[in-house]
């Protein structure tokens, strides 16, 4: 009942607020702001699809966010002056992942005419945060280390979502992302050693 009434007690103020302004504007709108208050909390937008793709289409745009965090590593990498180690494997990276989020994005599009635009999470902007503070030896081990973290999320992710999906095609690519992931991983631990 706790977790019940606590709901209750975090809606009362939304729904007070629906019935105030629809008080001032008339009834026509109250719909519509219940579809755009869950939005709103969830800190998105609508796809054009109205986001009905179910584990398919969050799949998708889960992965498309874990790709642009990668991508921002990789991008951090390099852009840094003078040589590294880490520019070399964050050009095969960014290519990789590039690649990558281009069959989201066309799956997205194709399947549920999404044109949803990823975005870079807290904890991937502060990793990158934290990786431009290093310099030589040790940033090069931890752009590889983030990086590998970075792509075994996205295998736990494929793992999460794989029993779920229903679109073959994502089933295909899924499996392919999950051999790129693991491959990746081993590239960037060998170059470590």
């Amino acid at each position: 009942m706790g977790s019940r009434s606590s709901a209750m007690v975090a809606r009362a103020p939304r729904v007070r607020a629906r019935r105030r302004l629809a008080r001032v504007l008339g009834t026509a709108l109250v719909p519509l702001l219940a579809i755009a208050t869950p939005l709103r909390a969830q800190g998105g937008a609508a796809s054009s699809s109205g986001g009905g793709g179910g584990p398919d289409q969050q799949f998708l745009r889960e992965m498309a966010d874990l790709n642009r965090g990668i991508a921002l590593l990789a991008h951090g990498a390099m852009h840094r002056p003078g040589a590294s180690a880490a520019k070399t494997a964050a050009q095969r990276v960014d290519k990789a992942h590039d690649d990558e989020m281009d069959h989201l994005r066309a799956a997205l599009t194709g399947l549920f005419h999404d044109s949803y635009s990823p975005r870079v999470s807290h904890a991937d902007s502060a990793t990158a945060a934290a990786l431009a503070t290093r310099s030589g030896a040790a940033y090069d081990r931890a752009f590889r280390a983030d990086v590998a973290a970075l792509d075994q999320r996205g295998i736990e992710l494929i793992d999460r979502y794989a029993p779920q999906l229903t679109h073959p095609e994502l089933r295909t690519l899924a499996e392919r992302m999950r051999a790129s992931a693991e491959s990746e991983i081993a590239s960037l631990r060998a170059t470590g050693r």
